[in-house]
């Protein structure tokens, strides 16, 4: 079974480097920049890589301490990024307002709700056939099988 869980992480993480590296410039080429989302952003390192990347980089995150380093971080970087303290079950953003939202384990910080209020709001926020980008330490089957069994529920 860990075997398994590892596979499935490895493929996430293959997914996420293909989709910015090789979906996302042909969505450059034909809509302009992608207008990505960091979902609980911590100090900014994603979010900052997405900006250099060619991305029009947002991040948010419930820390204001983990912000303002990110905020120092972007500054230091001469990067272009947006960073908005909100959580991740509660977006402060319009909806349909992102190209792709991108969520490193923060989903599994919180309750069951928070979980799937937090599925539901990076849905709300994602524009109709944007690109979700779950990721994290817990690639577990189960958590996959989650992220899964709540998407499923918002398409019907």
């Amino acid at each position: 079974m860990i075997l398994i869980e590892f596979i499935v992480g490895q493929i996430l993480s293959i997914f996420i480097l293909l989709t910015v590296f090789v979906i996302s410039p042909f969505v450059v080429i034909r809509f302009g920049k992608l207008k990505i989302l960091d979902v609980g952003c911590g100090t900014g390192a994603n979010t900052i890589f997405f900006s250099e990347n060619g991305c029009n980089a947002y991040g948010c995150d419930i820390s204001k301490e983990a912000l303002l380093e990110a905020g120092i971080r972007a500054k230091k970087l001469n990067s272009s990024v947006n960073f908005t303290e909100c959580s991740f079950d509660n977006l402060d953003y319009n909806d349909s307002e992102f190209d792709a939202v991108f969520c490193e384990g923060v989903l599994y910080s919180g309750s069951e709700r928070a979980f799937n209020d937090g599925i539901h709001e990076m849905y709300r926020v994602l524009r109709k056939n944007g690109i979700y980008l779950p990721s994290g330490p817990d690639q577990s089957l189960e958590n996959v099988e989650k992220v899964i069994d709540v998407i499923q529920e918002i398409s019907m």
